[in-house]
């Protein structure tokens, strides 16, 4: 009686053992998608700030480059930038003070000129009717006082054109130079912010590929860097199972050494079937079609495991 119950026992225990191992795992690894740091200008490498394998916060000093020529030329862009904003202002202000003070001065002399042409020929007309100037002295006279009025009429032309300021088109030649000097302004002053890269988020410095003193060419990476959100885990469904999963779908994993309880959410399903990767060494396998599945891990996840680690996946 003792034999039978043992044997009932057993049975049940491995039924349990059956049922708690049901699922079949699905093989997979997990992917890091690396960001490669560079700058999109030239120049030598005076700071590499971060060394390989070092982990990294958001907003820290990656690796800076020699801010010269680009120092110096937004310099000259800021000077160049003022000159020609002065000059526009002195183009819509008309002439300076002392300009027109001596255009004023100017019209004073002409008045008076005028007077006293105006007595002179005056007095001539009224000698002239005795005889005691000539035609020609009166003519002379009259064709001085003409002189004068045409020199006061453009003096006041004069001033009334200095306080105007100068003409429209002159003001919008001299506005496009200023516009264009403020662009080479901007221009530098990103340049001169080009130099100087940071982290752009928290993360893993791969590796470093420039030494502190070589010159870095534009665009040429500085620093592998591997930021924690781009760990991802990328496993295989065989397409009898595709059905059964859909985007935002919470799954389990696990690996080796790993911690339990470890999750993932998917984000990605392929929409074309593939052959069995190489890496699944299954005779029975290696014939099936399979669909590449992506799924995202929260950060405290992703710090649990390396980019090339192998997986076993459980659907929900």
């Amino acid at each position: 009686m003792r034999r039978v119950t043992g044997m009932f026992i057993s049975a049940g225990l491995c039924l349990i053992c059956a049922c708690s191992h049901h699922q079949t795992p699905y093989l997979g690894y997990v992917e890091g998608r690396y960001v490669y740091l560079s700058s999109p200008v030239s120049g030598q490498l005076i700071q590499l700030a971060v060394q390989k394998g070092e982990t990294v916060k958001t907003g820290q000093v990656a690796f800076q480059l020699d801010p010269q020529p680009e120092s110096s030329e937004l310099s000259a862009a800021k000077a160049q930038f003022q000159s020609a904003e002065r000059d526009l202002e002195n183009l819509k202000l008309g002439a300076r003070e002392t300009i027109i003070k001596r255009l004023e001065a100017q019209i004073l002399q002409a008045h008076a000129n005028v007077t006293y042409s105006k007595k002179m020929l005056d007095r001539n007309q009224s000698l002239r009717q005795t005889g005691a100037v000539s035609q020609a002295m009166l003519d002379q006279s009259r064709t001085t006082h003409q002189t004068d009025l045409q020199k006061l009429n453009e003096a006041q032309a004069n001033l009334a054109e200095a306080k105007l300021g100068a003409r429209t088109n002159l003001i919008e030649a001299q506005e496009a130079k200023v516009n264009a000097a403020r662009a080479s302004v901007e221009k530098y002053q990103w340049m001169v912010s080009q130099k100087n890269v940071v982290i752009p988020a928290d993360g893993f410095v791969q590796d470093t590929l420039f030494r502190q003193n070589e010159f870095v060419p534009a665009g040429k990476p500085v620093i592998q860097f591997l930021p924690n959100q781009n760990r991802l885990l990328i496993f295989f469904i065989p397409e009898k199972k595709l059905s059964g999963i859909h985007l935002g779908q919470l799954i389990s994993f696990t690996c080796d050494g790993c911690a339990k309880n470890l999750s993932a959410t998917i984000d990605y399903i392929s929409s074309r079937a593939q052959y069995t990767p190489p890496v699944i060494y299954s005779e029975e396998s290696r014939s099936k079609l399979v669909y590449w599945i992506e799924a995202s891990m929260d950060a405290s996840t992703a710090l649990k495991v390396n980019p090339g680690e192998p997986i076993e996946v459980f659907i929900q």
